[in-house]
């Protein structure tokens, strides 16, 4: 991912931080800016995508937001990206850390998912899709590389994800579970 990628996402971001709008923004820029660079940047978001699909931080949701499905954790992944790199590479590096933060920034824990607005992400997914129809007519080529068949790193059962992350977070792993 460029420094331009970063730009984007950063520069777009609405104030409220709706997932929404920051697509539509990320969209119209995308159909001013041309095909080429819409390409470049639906490349980055695979990329930046990819990165985050780990076992790690889909067990670091699971736990800390009461259950994570596939969809909710891709929808998970483009809500941080849509955050940005600083956030990006914290969910990569130390996922469970990013939930310790966002948990604390949140009011009533019964309702994260809703309050944090992560099942929102979905947006984001498609917004370079949506500029490349709009200026080309068709919806954006076959990924450069193919979607990884597992995410990356050891399979956990949701039996053990307590005990893998309470190592991992010492006292602050009460946090993750509410």
């Amino acid at each position: 991912m460029t420094p331009e990628f970063w730009q984007l996402i950063d520069d777009t971001r609405p104030d409220n931080r709706d997932p929404g709008r920051h697509a539509a923004a990320i969209t119209s820029v995308l159909i001013d800016s041309g095909t080429e660079d819409t390409l470049r940047f639906a490349a980055g978001f695979e990329h930046a995508i990819d990165s985050l699909y780990t076992f790690e931080l889909w067990g670091a949701a699971y736990l800390s937001l009461g259950g994570c499905s596939d969809d909710a954790f891709e929808y998970l992944r483009a809500w941080i990206i849509g955050s940005g790199e600083a956030v990006s590479a914290l969910a990569r590096d130390h996922p469970e850390r990013l939930f310790i933060d966002l948990l604390d920034a949140a009011d009533d824990p019964d309702r994260r998912w809703d309050e944090l607005g992560i099942q929102h992400g979905e947006p984001l997914l498609y917004a370079a899709g949506i500029a490349h129809e709009r200026l080309t007519g068709e919806w954006l080529p076959a990924r450069a590389s193919p979607y990884p068949a597992e995410p990356v790193g050891e399979p956990w059962d949701e039996s053990e994800l307590l005990t893998l992350f309470c190592g991992v977070v010492g006292g602050a792993s009460a946090r993750l579970v509410g």
